[in-house]
């Protein structure tokens, strides 16, 4: 057995002459061992620099392919703008990520939503767990924005932004929700059961656009307090003209609507509190009876989207804050409109491809960061040191230490105990990489001296090559065709097409 190991070893490192005879002095048990604690050191290696790997796919490099196969609609215009198959979904698909969607519940029977729909809760009183959702008259609005973000194409190859994420539902309302507490309840609800981005396509109108409901808005803080990311629609002008809660909230995500061609939409509320844009009109969304609908329109769908976005950041991120999660949906931005920030896109439309890819496009702890300058202002006043007293202790400081004067300046987060784990284990392998490579080093040598010393037979010898190989490479483009085309007379122009957005 010893001297099999022994040959395998030896083999390993390639001392074998074509008639099987090992190098060396007839493979000693010295040498053995030696080689044996070179591949010892050389499992431990692989098995130490796999932790921190294994931290989640959230941390997977550029570059390399997912495991979805999933491909968007002919009508999901957006998807294919952005080249989510080839720039976005191979980074993250959002596994790992809750969304809540807070307004009318979420039809889970719908074959495109198989499988993703979590347990919820109803809390208008009329029973359920937010499976069913209880708009009837308009196709289901919650429905359409769940599908909208974790749509998985079984039935209508309709497929959302973030597909590998999970929705949570919690019912609110049919159109709209029953009251404002009834509101600030499914916000605390998502929060308590392990939501990390709640998406609220719903609109309550105020008279301000710097108001906000103190119960609402308590709500609000009592999520940003739990290290959660907050989208709301901007509002519809068809609906009322503005302003409106949650969008005026301060620490809430306000998501204004584009048109395809990069135009702000016209029915989309224009008002100070906008961050951001995204696309409203030309949409294509599947409804609570799984119908198939290509009039789509409303900054709930910019809501949603920009919701999804937020949950593939945080399943690359994972250690991301809520409010360094804005920062980079605003700081990676298309610049739209002027100036900039403007009351229709506030900093720009949004750019997944971007937002996803830090070490690509880097977004300062200085940049602008609008909704988390509003809700450090919010925080100065009695209501918001109440709240600051009563949710410091979250994960996340709700009284984040911002200079004077700075309103768009982040503190430095604690240092987590995974980052300490992945720092050690890092230091762990680099310790074993040396020792491997100074054992390996000194045993070649010792076997060359060996093999030098010993006296050797007239005769012509030849080594044995073999090739080795480690299975083929992956090319490095991902998804299939290079966008889809649109029936004539659909619409405007596609809009990857035309600036500002990337081309392809």
């Amino acid at each position: 057995m010893s001297r099999t190991v022994s040959r395998s070893v030896s083999r390993m490192y390639g001392l074998v002459y074509a008639d099987g005879r090992e190098g060396g002095r007839g493979g000693s048990l010295m040498t053995a061992r030696r080689l044996l604690l070179s591949a010892a050191a050389l499992a431990g290696l692989l098995t130490m620099c796999g932790l921190p790997l294994a931290a989640g796919p959230a941390q997977a490099e550029p570059g390399v392919p997912a495991s979805s196969e999933l491909t968007p609609g002919p009508a999901e215009w957006w998807l294919t703008a952005w080249q989510v198959q080839r720039k976005v979904w191979p980074l993250t698909e959002g596994a790992g990520v809750t969304v809540g969607e807070v307004e009318s519940g979420v039809q889970a029977t719908v074959p495109d939503l198989r499988g993703v729909v979590l347990p919820g809760a109803n809390l208008t009183g009329t029973g359920g767990n937010g499976d069913t959702d209880i708009q009837a008259g308009e196709d289901g609005h919650g429905t359409a924005m769940a599908v909208v973000i974790a749509g998985q194409g079984a039935g209508t190859r309709t497929v959302g932004i973030a597909p590998r994420s999970r929705i949570l539902p919690v019912i609110v309302g049919g159109s709209g929700p029953a009251s404002v507490r009834t509101a600030a309840a499914g916000i605390r609800y998502a929060v308590s059961h392990g939501a990390q981005v709640i998406n609220l396509p719903f609109g309550i109108a105020r008279t301000s656009p710097a108001a906000c409901d103190p119960v609402l808005q308590a709500a609000v803080a009592y999520a940003l307090g739990h290290d959660v990311v907050l989208v709301a629609s901007s509002g519809n002008t068809s609906l009322y003209a503005g302003p409106g809660e949650p969008a005026s909230c301060a620490g809430v995500l306000a998501v204004g609507g584009t048109e395809p061609d990069g135009s702000l939409w016209r029915g989309s509320t224009r008002q100070p509190y906008v961050a951001i844009g995204a696309p409203a009109d030309h949409m294509v969304y599947v409804g609570r009876d799984g119908r198939y609908t290509t009039t789509g329109a409303g900054t709930s769908f910019s809501a949603a989207l920009t919701a999804g976005t937020a949950a593939l950041i945080r399943s690359r991120y994972p250690d991301m804050p809520w409010y360094r999660v804005d920062q980079r949906l605003t700081g990676t931005a298309t610049p739209a409109g002027h100036p900039v920030p403007n009351q229709g896109y506030g900093y720009g439309i949004i750019n997944p491809a971007r937002a996803v890819n830090a070490s690509a496009y880097p977004v300062p702890a200085s940049a602008p960061n609008p909704v988390f300058a509003k809700f450090t202002r919010w925080l100065a006043t009695p209501a918001g040191r109440t709240a600051a007293a009563r949710y410091g202790g979250a994960r996340e400081p709700v009284t984040p230490a911002a200079r004077p004067g700075r309103g768009d300046s982040v503190p430095i987060p604690p240092i987590t105990m995974r980052e300490i784990v992945i720092t050690a284990a890092a230091a762990v392998c680099a310790f074993v990489t040396a020792l491997v490579f100074v054992l390996r080093i000194s045993s070649r040598r010792r076997r060359l001296a060996a093999m030098a010393a010993e006296p050797r037979p007239r005769r012509r010898r030849q080594w044995d090559e073999r090739s080795a190989s480690f299975g083929s490479y992956e090319s490095g483009e991902y998804g299939g065709s290079p966008g889809y085309g649109r029936p004539p007379g659909y619409g405007p122009p596609p809009l990857w097409a035309e600036p500002p957005y990337d081309q392809p």
